[in-house]
């Protein structure tokens, strides 16, 4: 009998550790998928910065590094970056301007979330402007692959979910000009208004968030 007790005894204490050590083990994996959890968290945050997210100088960089990555196809990892806040300033508007730059090209940004209004730039002394003649101008608005890339850079570029309402070249006419700037409306009325040098490199984009 002392001893069918003892054999219970034993496996009763069995099982206890058992169930202590998967009770553990579950707290582990618990932890494990929180801190899971937490990271996709950070990085759908990050992923989702927009204009009106802006908190800080590297929160102004992060959004800025983005739009000149996939507007221009650029790695900005070892571009040198500043940034600052304007305020009744009378050379900058109102709002965040971000520079980016290396020897070659430079690139700067605007953020104003008091009107809505993002524009991301570049110069190059390499790529200096110059004016574009009439006849040129005459045979780029007869050539349709402007209009086709000015959409490619909207919906693919700039992950624009809207539908392209109406596009086409600016008015330009009667003007000095050297760059070709091509408008599109949005279904939501929103517009983007994109510059290209005159070889149909691009060199601007201006646009509104809603």
């Amino acid at each position: 009998m002392k001893k069918v007790l003892s054999i219970l005894l034993s496996s009763i204490l069995i099982l206890s550790i058992f169930s202590s050590c998967s009770q553990k083990k579950e707290n582990v994996l618990e932890q494990v998928n929180s801190i899971d959890t937490l990271d996709e968290t950070e990085n759908i945050s990050k992923d989702s910065l927009d204009l009106f997210d802006i908190q800080s100088e590297d929160d102004s960089i992060t959004l800025a590094t983005s739009y000149i990555e996939r507007l221009y196809g650029v790695i900005t990892t070892d571009l040198q970056k500043t940034a600052e806040y304007n305020q009744n300033s009378d050379i900058q508007p109102n709002g965040w301007f971000v520079r980016v730059f290396d020897s070659d090209w430079d690139y700067a940004v605007w953020l104003q979330p008091e009107s809505n209004r993002i524009k991301v730039s570049r110069g190059s002394s390499m790529y200096p402007l110059t004016t574009i003649s009439d006849d040129l101008m005459k045979e780029i608005k007869e050539d349709d692959t402007w209009i086709e890339n000015a959409k490619k850079v909207i919906l693919d570029n700039l992950d624009e979910n809207q539908e392209i309402k109406s596009i086409d070249f600016k008015d330009q006419d009667n003007e000095s000009v050297s760059t070709v700037d091509i408008v599109a409306e949005m279904e939501d009325g929103r517009t983007y208004i994109l510059s290209y040098y005159s070889d149909g490199l691009l060199k601007d984009v201006v646009w509104y968030e809603k």
